[in-house]
């Protein structure tokens, strides 16, 4: 596993580290090391005075299992927590994202990531993880995968520009 150290991202300018912790993945040894490496990061941020973001993503496949997807996010999160995280970056789980938030007492954001054919889902599902304690929602493809330029997208969205 290679990553930039905390000291290498502060030289480089980062005021903030993400870094992902992914478990489950059909290797012991390969966890272990997730979680060792997770663990380097939290001291070394602890250390220099710098947030870490623990992102948090589930193993492939495991969407089309809700109640073990959740429960993998819901337990990552915490795991994430426990190890330093500062805040959490996941996925929002659906009906029980509620229990994912009151389980750290750290700041949780949701991702708005999936790609909906409406982008007033995306606000939807944003509006569902606040209500479910998420302290905001993280977006990205759905803002800018249609390449529209911010005055495109306003005036396509009848936002002001």
């Amino acid at each position: 596993m290679k990553a930039i150290s905390a000291e290498s991202a502060v030289a480089a300018g980062a005021e903030v580290l993400l870094a992902g912790l992914v478990l489950l993945t059909g290797s012991e040894e390969h966890d272990a090391g997730n979680l060792r490496l997770f663990s380097v990061f939290a001291e070394e941020c602890s250390h220099l005075g710098m947030p870490l973001i623990g992102e948090v993503f589930p193993v492939g496949g495991m969407r089309e299992r809700p109640d073990e997807f959740h429960d993998y996010v819901r337990r990552a999160c915490r795991i994430a927590c426990e190890l330093g995280a500062d805040a959490i970056k996941t996925i929002y789980t659906g009906e029980r994202f509620a229990e994912v938030t009151e389980g750290v007492p750290i700041p949780v954001f949701a991702l708005g990531a999936e790609k909906f054919d409406r982008q007033v889902d995306a606000l939807k599902l944003a509006a569902k993880a606040v209500k479910a304690g998420a302290s905001g929602v993280v977006f990205g493809r759905n803002l800018v995968q249609g390449r529209a330029t911010p005055d495109e997208a306003a005036a396509e969205h009848g936002l002001s520009a």
